[in-house]
């Protein structure tokens, strides 16, 4: 194992080798502690999908658009930095309205200020584009998990009319904060990013944002659902991102916005994530069928991890992979795949 992993570090594929492959084992190593006390006990097979098992946990795991992630990081940091700025001020303000000599004409110059320019101030919404697999949705999740956010995520599962839209978001996104959305009809996907953001008292929760992901699928049932988007980004005080594979909606948006656009990784360092992957999980793979993978699954990260997690379940990790067409040979427990 030594030996492999001293061969990929030689590779050049600009991702922390070794950093990521100890924290991939110990990642394999809890999911194996949970396999043995759960119920998967009897299968040994293990109950997480390798796209979350090795989902990054932070900007420098994420692979290939290293620029834009940067640039994705300093952006939410920033709305966390005026956030803080904003809750210092009114406590000053609450301060100061306590104080019966306070110059109460200060407060109301004080209350008015506005924490972001509207033309020159931090925008509220940020729109990413690239290829489905490509690492939006891991660049998003992974940054706000190191920065503490809440990440609410409406995708084209979801019911996205317009009134409904409208009614869980547009009153939400007047705060800052998480608001208690009602359980039987929201339509979202809470995920608490960080458990160091999650705030003591019930009065102060963590930040948040709002992903709106697939603004390009768009179906009968979600009548105004881009409409209601422009409105909740006119007057949003918390991030909003959205995300696309169609570089055409950009002419569908009619507020204020900065875009992103994702690239698919270099074919060696995917790759590189494949074997490292293979590698914590005690499978040997050659790094030219990791690369036929990838060819075979049109560069989609998501898609060839999901594939090559398929095949080891079913091999038993004993694979005798055919290079040409990515397909094991039958036999050895794998089935004929024709």
């Amino acid at each position: 194992q030594k030996f492999l992993l001293g061969l990929i570090s030689e590779y050049g594929s600009g991702l922390h080798v070794k950093r990521l492959f100890k924290r991939y084992l110990l990642r394999r190593d809890d999911s194996l502690a949970s396999t043995k006390t759960g119920s998967d006990l009897s299968t040994g097979v293990d109950p997480l999908l390798w796209t979350d098992k090795y989902q990054p946990e932070s900007p420098d795991e994420i692979v290939g658009n290293q620029l834009n992630v940067d640039l994705l990081h300093a952006w939410l940091k920033q709305w966390k930095t005026d956030r803080i700025k904003e809750q210092e001020m009114t406590k000053e303000k609450s301060r100061l309205s306590s104080n019966k000599d306070v110059d109460f004409d200060y407060c109301d110059e004080a209350s008015n200020m506005s924490l972001f320019d509207e033309d020159d101030g931090l925008c509220n919404t940020l729109l990413l584009t690239g290829l489905s697999g490509v690492g939006k949705t891991a660049a998003v999740y992974a940054c706000a998990q190191e920065l503490g956010f809440q990440v609410l995520e409406v995708n084209a599962s979801s019911t996205r009319s317009s009134k409904v839209i409208l009614s869980q978001f547009l009153e939400a996104t007047q705060s800052h904060k998480v608001n208690n959305l009602n359980e039987s009809t929201s339509i979202v996907t809470e995920m608490a990013t960080s458990d160091q953001g999650a705030c003591s008292s019930s009065s102060q929760m963590m930040a948040s944002l709002i992903l709106f992901k697939d603004m390009d699928v768009v179906f009968e049932e979600d009548r105004g659902f881009v409409a209601a988007v422009n409105t909740i980004m006119s007057s949003a005080k918390r991030p909003i991102i959205l995300m696309s594979a169609d570089l055409r909606i950009v002419e569908r948006l009619e507020q204020r916005f900065d875009q992103l656009r994702f690239t698919r990784p270099s074919l060696i360092q995917t790759a590189t994530f494949l074997q490292l992957i293979c590698l914590a999980e005690n499978i040997v793979v050659p790094f030219s069928h990791l690369e036929a993978l990838l060819v075979l699954q049109d560069h989609d990260i998501r898609r060839a991890l999901l594939t090559l997690q398929f095949y080891t379940v079913a091999a038993g990790k004993k694979i005798a992979w055919d290079a040409a067409l990515f397909r094991p040979k039958p036999g050895r427990g794998v089935p004929d795949p024709k």
